[in-house]
């Protein structure tokens, strides 16, 4: 007799005796799977609410009645008051007188400057000139709230930014598509129609249409170099315009539309002879809360 099968005869008896295994309950796995994704969907849910509830108003105008709101009522002797940004071109005394009127006063110079300019023209969007530049707009920036600095329910800090190219944007959507006529009259045009509007449309040849370059820039060293590289590979560089929102810190990094020489030394660098063309709005880096809020500016 051989002893090993006799081994293997009796190991096979004691599998074959041995109960079968439970299959391992599903239904624990089950409740956690749909725990966890109760969680996730609470905190999702909680963080779109918050998000929400932070959203700045459409004109982002600040009324008397929200000011009240937001500073609960107080005099507002707790809000912090931050003059920031500019435009290297612009005097930044000028932009820092902005904005300091009352703000029943500045509802209703503002109320009386939308009448008059809807007396003038009751299209909601602007007559547009070519080349256009928010230095043409010092002494009428606007001041908003920081969002980044509400959403964590820090003190308010102000900012006097360029004012958004229409005053009421639903006016211009109507929150539904825009039909083709009025979508052609966002745009410019190198030259004007017949009765000089400088609006892109139908008669504008595309040759003649205007490219939009945006930048958002933090502490970007080249960046500088960025936008002459722009003028320099454009086919036609008199049909772009360029906007920088320039994140920096003042005395650290250098501007975006410095140039190496001065322009008196070296007028043909593009830093200098499109420089006509060429927007940089200067935002201290420590408000910087990333590019989506940048181009917005």
């Amino acid at each position: 007799h051989n002893p090993t099968s006799k081994r293997q005869q009796a190991t096979e008896a004691t599998i074959a005796m041995a109960p079968p295994r439970a299959a391992p309950s599903s239904g624990n796995n089950n409740r956690i799977g749909l725990t966890l994704i109760a969680l996730v969907l609470c905190f999702y849910t909680f963080g779109l609410i918050i998000e929400v509830w932070h959203l700045p108003s459409p004109n982002h105008r600040r009324r008397a009645w929200l000011g009240k709101l937001t500073d609960g009522g107080h005099s507002g002797s707790s809000r912090q008051l931050l003059k920031v940004g500019g435009n290297i071109n612009l005097s930044k005394n000028g932009i820092s007188d902005v904005g300091e009127t009352d703000d029943e006063e500045a509802d209703d110079a503002e109320g009386s400057q939308d009448d008059e300019q809807d007396d003038e023209n009751a299209d909601p969007i602007p007559r547009a000139t070519w080349p256009i530049s928010i230095r043409d707009e010092d002494g009428n920036f606007e001041e908003v709230i920081h969002p980044g600095h509400k959403a964590k329910g820090h003190p308010d800090v102000m900012m006097m930014v360029p004012r958004f190219w229409v005053d009421d944007p639903v006016s211009v959507h109507m929150n539904t598509l825009m039909t083709r006529e009025l979508a052609m009259k966002i745009g410019s045009c190198i030259k004007p129609d017949a009765d000089g509007n400088q609006a892109r449309g139908d008669s504008c040849l595309l040759a003649d249409r205007t490219i939009y370059v945006a930048i958002a820039s933090y502490r970007d060293w080249q960046c500088r170099d960025t936008v002459t590289s722009i003028f320099q590979r454009a086919k036609y560089p008199e049909r772009v315009r360029v906007g920088v929102v320039d994140q920096i810190v003042e005395g650290e990094d250098g501007p975006c539309d410095a140039p190496y020489k001065p322009c008196k030394e070296d007028p043909e660098q593009e830093l200098c002879k499109y420089k006509s063309q060429l927007d940089v709005f200067q935002v201290g880096a420590e408000l910087a809360i990333g590019p989506v809020f940048a181009r917005h500016l």
